[in-house]
């Protein structure tokens, strides 16, 4: 029978325990000199006699420490929040102060509280200060508030960032026109029209400059051009200027009519109710001019320039119509006397001739009738000056006895008798009557009529003249 093999005797390994020196577990041991392979359990190489020292273990990874900095971060991290909250809010309070400023001068501006208004702006301008905006509405602020070579410096300002702002440029060049620089108000508005050659404000601006640089002709294209973009509110603005300017240039009409547009739009308005007075006085409209002065004057009796226009046009209505009157006077006188001329030749012939003349219907004697009517209806309808109620009454009244004497002589051909001599002689006595009333009319106009010049010297005026033309024997 065959013996039991014995089983083999664990090593330290298999048994727990350690691995001998030189020797890792589950391996076969080497020399840590020269590698060669050893028996279990041996302490020194045979090879090269090296002692072998126990191997060592791998280390054990390290086991995570418990972290105890997480309360420090948690403090950074809540430094870092409310430095971020703190700029948020400083940013959002800046903005919100800009904007409430920007409000405010607006509203301000609008207001006519221009001196606030520039209060903000100028707040505005230091908190932004490379923003042109702000610089032209300070800008803007000032002129409006009389302040106009601070005006002129925050629009300067403002160009340095915005160079080619029209806007900037024409309120600059409304300043310069405030201080009555107009060269250099001019030169900004002609770059704005270069840009923009219908911009309306600079148009106007620009109209308005070369006016009171007397360059008139310039002035009306650049107010004509902007007066089809004015609004309702700015129509006065450049009607007036324009109704001036064509009033100087002598076409009174087109003045006129600029004049009559700028009243349609204020009608109430004082200084437009004189200036139109003023222009048709120039174009001879007296009676436009009149009616506006007369306007104006009811607004503002007292008024020392309405007054002493009124009286001039007064003057000048006074004026034209005693012309007119003596014109038309010296007409009728002309017709008056040729009448009276050709009745004391029909008083003659009718002398001569009365028996064949008597019963018979006579066409000069019709005619005379006629034209004694119509003078008498002219010398009514003639409107005098009262300084010729003496005068003109006179010629009434020979008008008249000329009239009747017509109708006198009418009737004697009518219903006379061939012999009535005593019928004819009332009428020669007549018209002498009516040739010595004449007489009277004529020395009447020479003793009334006399004028006195500043030395003393008398003078004949312009109706004793036409009188002593017409009624001199």
């Amino acid at each position: 029978m065959r013996p039991a093999r014995e089983k083999p005797a664990l090593n330290a390994c298999a048994r727990g325990g350690a691995a001998p020196p030189g020797r890792i577990a589950g391996k076969m041991a080497k020399c840590v000199k020269c590698g060669r392979e050893l028996k279990e359990g041996a302490t020194f190489c045979t090879g090269c006699g090296t002692r072998q020292e126990p191997a060592r273990k791998p280390p054990e990874p390290e086991k995570p420490r418990a972290r105890h900095d997480a309360g420090n971060w948690k403090i950074f991290g809540a430094v870092i929040a409310g430095a971020a909250l703190i700029f948020g809010c400083y940013t959002l309070f800046t903005l919100y102060s800009q904007r409430r400023a920007w409000d405010a001068g607006h509203h301000n501006y609008n207001s006519g509280n221009y001196i606030e208004c520039s209060k903000n702006f100028a707040f505005l301008t230091r908190k932004r200060p490379r923003k042109a905006e702000n610089w032209a509405m300070l800008g803007e602020c000032l002129r409006s508030a009389g302040k106009l070579d601070d005006a002129a410096g925050s629009l300067e300002k403002a160009l340095r960032w915005h160079a080619g702002s029209t806007r900037i440029l024409t309120i600059l060049g409304n300043v310069k026109y405030d201080q009555k620089d107009y060269k250099a108000a001019g030169k900004h508005l002609k770059k704005v029209l270069k840009i923009e050659k219908n911009n309306y404000n600079a148009n106007r601006l620009l109209g308005l400059t070369l006016k009171e640089a007397g360059d008139t002709k310039a002035a009306v294209r650049h107010l004509e051009r902007a007066l089809p973009f004015a609004p309702r509110g700015d129509v006065i603005g450049i009607c007036s200027p324009l109704g001036e300017l064509y009033n100087s240039l002598g076409k009174h009409k087109k003045a006129a009519e600029f004049i009559e547009k700028a009243i349609t739009a204020e009608p109430n308005d004082f200084d437009l109710r004189v200036q139109a007075a003023g222009i048709y006085l120039d174009g001879g409209n007296l009676e436009k001019a009149r009616e506006h002065v007369i306007a104006a004057l009811k607004k503002n009796p007292k008024d020392e320039k309405a007054k002493a226009l009124r009286a001039k046009i007064d003057a000048a209505i006074e004026e034209i119509q005693e012309e007119t009157y003596l014109e038309n006077r010296r007409r009728l006188d002309e017709r008056y006397m040729a009448l009276y001329t050709e009745l004391n030749d029909f008083i003659t012939k009718l002398n001569k001739e009365m028996d064949k003349i008597l019963g018979k219907t006579n066409p000069d004697v019709e005619r005379y009738l006629k034209e004694s009517d119509e003078i008498v209806r002219a010398y009514r309808e003639l409107k005098r000056p009262d300084r010729y109620y003496n005068i003109h009454t006179l010629c009434m009244a020979n008008a008249m006895r000329l009239n009747e004497l017509v109708r006198t002589i009418t009737d004697f051909i009518q219903t006379g008798k061939k012999g009535d001599r005593e019928r004819l002689e009332e009428l020669s006595r007549t018209i002498n009557i009516i040739s010595m009333e004449n007489e009277k009319f004529f020395e009447m106009i020479q003793a009334e009529k006399q004028e006195k010049t500043p030395e003393g010297e008398r003078i004949e005026t312009g109706e004793e003249k036409d009188a002593g033309e017409t009624l001199s024997p």
